[in-house]
């Protein structure tokens, strides 16, 4: 990965600097291309404790009622510190009646943005499934090695409590959750659809990518599967803290609002900090 960006640099020196740039170009970039090339993604390394364990899913044969191991439930405060928790959970596709895009701005940045979807199988009963970077012990994440196939993919299915809170335990952390109209049935389909890819994962792993297989990008990828007319790849897709934006756009908002105030109606950082611990979390932040 250095000389990725040594040999330009010796490159743009000259002289002889230049010359021992065109040598090592020449003997080492072949064997790095191939070894990028059959570089596979791997499921058995040292992961990270949040990321250790992955989604085990078994769906009914008609559909209706779907088992997760691993769904994800842990108490986060503090910097960084956690309480541990992975549970078992059956949900009955019958009772799946909401859909809300999660966006959460990185650092403040009015183009960069984590995404996530939350699952609504009634009030209190709420999935998130985010699809993300699993990270390595001693690993961190970063934009330019997320192109270089440094990354597996994961898709993270956890309780509201559990992806809001961490998300939020930062004073300064913004954290919109955009309720989106849709009919049960697209709700379901788009549900299943993710669950069975990250069953998928655990037997055919995937390379995370910066640009083509990121949280946003990815997420959809997967609604394009479930809609008549396929969302074109843009602006507030490739700068996704923009999505809520798109999602007003296409009028899949379920809000009256415009779009300056659905935002600030649906920013709920605040609220999830103050009621992190309250029994009804998801309704009382969304009061």
């Amino acid at each position: 990965m250095v000389l990725f960006f040594l040999v330009p640099w010796a490159w743009t020196r000259g002289g002889r600097w230049r010359k021992v740039a065109g040598i090592c170009a020449a003997i080492v970039m072949p064997w790095m291309v191939l070894a990028y090339a059959f570089t596979k993604p791997r499921a058995d390394l040292q992961w990270q404790v949040h990321c250790s364990r992955t989604p085990q899913v078994r769906v009914d044969d008609d559909g209706g009622r779907v088992e997760i191991r691993n769904v994800r439930q842990f108490k986060w405060h503090g910097r960084g510190g956690f309480d541990p928790s992975w549970t078992f959970q059956t949900y009955y596709m019958d009772q799946l009646q909401s859909l809300d895009l999660v966006v959460e701005p990185l650092g403040g940045s009015e183009y960069f943005a984590h995404t996530m979807l939350s699952f609504g199988f009634g009030t209190e009963r709420r999935v998130v499934i985010s699809i993300e970077v699993r990270k390595e012990e001693g690993e961190s994440y970063g934009i330019i090695p997320g192109f270089y196939r440094q990354f597996e993919l994961l898709y993270q299915i956890n309780s509201e409590r559990d992806a809001f809170t961490l998300r939020a335990t930062r004073p300064d952390a913004n954290l919109y959750v955009f309720p989106i109209k849709a009919e049960a049935g697209f709700i379901r389909r788009l549900f299943l659809d993710m669950v069975h890819e990250a069953n998928a994962l655990n037997d055919r792993p995937q390379f995370y990518h910066s640009l083509s297989a990121n949280c946003t990008t990815k997420l959809f990828d997967h609604v394009n599967m479930e809609i008549g007319t396929p969302i074109e790849y843009r602006r507030e897709i490739l700068l996704p803290a923009q999505a809520g934006k798109l999602l007003h756009e296409l009028g899949w908002m379920d809000t009256d609002l415009g779009y300056r105030e659905a935002k600030e109606r649906f920013r709920l950082a605040d609220k999830v900090r103050e009621f992190s611990t309250h029994s009804e979390f998801s309704r009382i932040i969304r009061q």
